[in-house]
């Protein structure tokens, strides 16, 4: 059989068709990134026979797709889709993610919330005698790397022709990132969880391929495809350059190398965690900040114990975290200190499974509610501040365990007060400007509890943060933000694309032009002493909306002075 036209994604209304041609076959390749999936959709239109498989349901390019066509409605766009997704023969193909299957679900019924059982009765009306194919992927790290690669440099295909609407490719962007891929991982886990639970639902068995056999014979599995199909007679055109090329290369083989070496060189997870002290260790490309158990630490905090002695009056050295409340939340893994372009650590996840879907519940409830507001000038998000009062189960982050852990990553004679505050990112917001948070804020005068207890906070009805007015003139101290830390919860399954917190090394940086870009994976943070070097900013959420819980621990205004000179503190 000779070639048929291949169909860019972007083209794929191009081709007229004889009439509307409603489907009497139709099957879904049920995917996850990066397992080979434009390859084989590829191969199976070129038969001529297969429908014409399409990442239809991709949010990017269902909006792009409707401006081109000119549908208005749901309905009218799956009528298009229907017709150029279906061979004269009647047979129609798609492919979807797990996250553009919920989605469009959910628009098929008109509802926000669709349970698995009640899909296939939805599907039918659309694509008649529905069959599934599921794509996986067994190297799951060579898929983490692969699709952090695409993140970065914005080249999700090596094609003859772009496959969708995309912007130009960035390749200098291009950084090593072990805790991007580590949460990739997970991320990627997810979502393929998202389909296990949908066919264990629905109790159905799809034919199954790893991303491995498409790659090592990827024909072989488009015929076996089409076998599924009925179509037992029809050859996949064979000795033809596919249109979709193997990305992998000699640096993906390094990334491996890389995370492996550095994975090695991590405390196991399996050692209890209530068990754990905060420990230090030094390597060639990073400290290593972990829980282990283990009272032989080779840097600060020492001997269990938060150093340097704080000066302030708060409270002198005293037993790290000794009621173990912070260790009964945090999930068995690293935290990392990054050197570039400034200090900073991550960790993923931070808490346990159980915990994070705690505070991602008490979020969605706050928003949901309405209880976010947006007041704060320049800057394009909604926020809910929040006191020792108010947390819920945000009040771990009040705690002076957590307070004197961030402390000692970054050996801030810290104060103890702190501002606390979940920020909510609508789709579309804008990029923010490059800075750093070297900046003064004030709270009332309060007693301090040198025996532990809740940190004195931000509370807008005691005391103005940014300018220490209060009601009724109470005195007040001013203070300077010492650490930043970002916590990423709340954010949709979705691909991690937009959002970003970027790192960067001058303030004349273009701000879409980061140095580093921290994604927003869900149960990750980001923590930094602020400095005058400690430049950041959020860069634009065009797909999806972003929610994190933002903190900062202050230092007295003379230690900031000493450190930097008060010309580096920046005034609101």
């Amino acid at each position: 059989m000779g070639s048929a036209m291949v169909l860019p994604l972007h083209a794929v209304g191009e081709q007229a068709l004889d009439g509307p041609l409603p489907p009497r076959t139709s099957y879904l390749i049920c995917a996850i990134p990066r397992t080979g999936s434009y390859l084989l959709c590829d191969l199976l239109r070129r038969t001529g026979v297969a429908g014409r498989p399409n990442e239809y349901f991709n949010e990017s390019f269902q909006s792009h797709w409707s401006r081109e066509w000119g549908t208005r409605t749901i309905d009218d766009y799956l009528t298009k889709v229907a017709e150029l997704g279906t061979t004269p023969n009647g047979v129609f193909g798609a492919k979807m993610h797990s996250i553009q299957f919920n989605a469009i679900c959910r628009q098929m019924a008109g509802k926000s919330r669709v349970t698995y059982a009640s899909r296939p009765a939805i599907l039918e009306k659309w694509f008649p005698s529905l069959r599934y194919v599921r794509l996986r992927r067994r190297d799951q790290l060579r898929q983490a790397i692969s699709y952090v690669r695409a993140v970065q440099t914005s080249a999700w295909w090596d094609a003859d022709q772009a496959p969708g609407p995309s912007g130009p490719e960035r390749h200098d962007l291009l950084r090593f990132d072990y805790q991007l891929i580590l949460g990739t991982i997970k991320f990627l886990a997810a979502m393929d969880q998202q389909w296990t639970e949908y066919f264990d639902a629905i109790e159905c068995t799809p034919r199954e391929f790893d991303y491995e056999e498409i790659a090592a014979s990827p024909h072989d599995v488009a015929g076996a495809i089409l076998g599924l199909l009925d179509l037992k007679s029809t050859i996949v055109p064979a000795g033809e350059s596919a249109n979709f090329k193997r990305q992998s290369d000699v640096l993906t083989d390094e990334w491996v190398d890389r995370f492996l070496e550095i994975q090695r060189g991590l405390p196991s997870p399996s050692v209890p965690i209530a068990t754990h002290l905060l420990h230090r260790r030094q390597s060639t490309h990073l400290t290593e900040w972990a829980w282990t158990a283990t009272n032989a630490v080779s840097g600060p905090p020492r001997d269990s114990r938060v150093t340097p002695t704080l000066r302030n009056g708060f409270r002198g050295a005293a037993p790290l975290d000794p009621e173990g409340e912070v260790r009964a939340v945090l999930a068995a893994t690293a935290w990392l200190r990054n050197s570039h372009p400034f200090p900073h650590v991550r960790a993923v996840p931070v808490f346990t499974d159980s915990f994070y879907s705690e505070l991602a519940r008490a979020f969605h409830e706050r928003l949901d509610a309405g209880l976010f507001k947006r007041d704060i000038p320049g800057y394009d998000i909604t926020n809910l501040s929040l006191t020792s009062t108010t947390a819920g189960p945000f009040s771990i982050f009040f705690s002076r365990a957590w307070h004197d852990v961030l402390a000692a990553l970054f050996d801030v004679d810290a104060t103890g007060e702190v501002n606390v505050s979940l920020h909510h990112h609508a789709i579309g917001s804008l990029d923010g400007k490059v800075h750093n948070d070297l900046n003064p804020g004030w709270f009332p005068v309060v007693p301090s509890e040198p025996n532990g207890g809740s940190m004195p906070c931000a509370d807008r009805a005691d005391c103005n943060y940014q300018t220490g007015r209060t009601p009724d003139g109470s005195p007040v101290v001013e203070r300077t933000r010492a650490v930043a830390a970002i916590f990423h919860l709340a954010n949709s399954a979705g691909p991690l694309l937009g959002g970003d917190t970027g790192l960067y090394t001058s303030r004349t940086q273009p701000v879409n032009q980061p140095t580093v870009r921290i994604l927003p994976i869900n149960n990750a943070m980001v923590a930094f002493e602020c400095t005058p070097f400690s430049l950041h900013s959020f860069l634009s959420n065009r797909r999806s909306e972003r929610n994190s819980l933002v903190m900062w621990l202050h230092r007295s205004k003379k230690d900031a002075v000493a450190q930097f000179g008060k010309g580096q503190i920046v005034d609101w």
